[in-house]
């Protein structure tokens, strides 16, 4: 690797057409500047998937629970559509 010498690829124009390009697409040609980008991409993202896990965990632990059974309903009571109580579980 040359350290600001000679360089054929700059002679030739290739550099000068990898960064054009580069700025076109809006992704950088060389490797570390694609890592650089994606990687803060990445960055952004954390967070929100953080966030949908926790939630997904929280809706799966959730619907393993099942109905609850009359001795765990202490207090409910429970009307039909024009107001009168049907049910009454107290403990």
């Amino acid at each position: 690797m040359n350290y600001g010498g000679f360089s054929w690829k700059r002679l030739l124009g290739i550099t000068a057409a990898k960064q054009k390009i580069g700025r076109a697409v809006g992704i950088p040609w060389s490797r570390s500047g694609r890592q650089r980008k994606f990687g803060s991409m990445l960055g952004c993202f954390i967070p929100i998937i953080i966030a949908l896990l926790i939630g997904l965990i929280v809706s799966v632990s959730s619907a393993e629970e099942g109905p609850l059974l009359p001795s765990q309903r202490a207090g409910i009571r429970m009307y039909t559509p024009d107001g009168t109580l049907t049910r009454e579980y107290i403990q």
